[in-house]
């Protein structure tokens, strides 16, 4: 039941966002892709650390945009996060608006580019942590961040740091470092 209502959810996510992002793109002359990552992500909180361990294997399913040309403006994105270990578990995914500022020349084939990136929006969280016999648990609808830095590598394949700010739950803050590599697969 909660599979269905997480599958649910992050597919009304992703449809939103590439019903805002298709619409950009053809304004803009740009081409989106639904994409997979996989990273690795590292917490800032102690206490989080403590919960999941100092780092661990992220993935996600998100909206990108590869070629980033040499030009600044204004991006939608779909972010996913699910981070697991020890029975304990967190997910959020959530639609950010955001300036992303492209560098490097994007010229015929050769479409390596480096860009900035941040971001704000909502995002659904939901977590379950049990750290000293005690159980926290919620799903929350709220605001988080993101700052970003990374590299286009070829047609179809982005390397990125990003920062992920999310609010504080039950005394966790679950924002952190990021290391990823995301494949646009799909061309929407």
């Amino acid at each position: 039941m909660v599979f269905m209502r997480r599958a649910t959810l992050v597919l009304s996510v992703l449809m939103a966002g590439v019903s805002g992002g298709s619409a950009y793109a053809q304004r803009s002359g740009s081409e989106n892709y639904l994409g997979a990552s996989i990273g690795t992500y590292m917490p800032t909180q102690s206490r989080v650390r403590e919960a999941f361990g100092s780092s661990m294997v992220s993935y996600g399913i998100t909206v990108v945009q590869p070629y980033r040309p040499n030009s600044a403006r204004l991006r939608f994105d779909v972010d996913s996060l699910s981070l697991s270990r020890n029975g304990n578990r967190f997910f959020f995914i959530g639609g950010s608006a955001g300036y992303t500022v492209g560098f490097g020349p994007v010229q015929g084939e050769n479409r390596n580019a480096g860009f900035l990136r941040i971001g704000a929006g909502p995002a659904y969280f939901d977590y379950d942590v049990t750290q000293n016999f005690t159980k926290r648990s919620g799903r929350r609808l709220a605001l988080y961040g993101t700052a970003e830095a990374g590299y286009t590598v070829a047609k179809n394949i982005l390397v990125s740091t990003r920062y992920v700010q999310t609010p504080k739950f039950d005394g966790y803050d679950f924002s952190g470092v990021e290391l990823r590599l995301t494949f646009a697969a799909v061309k929407l």
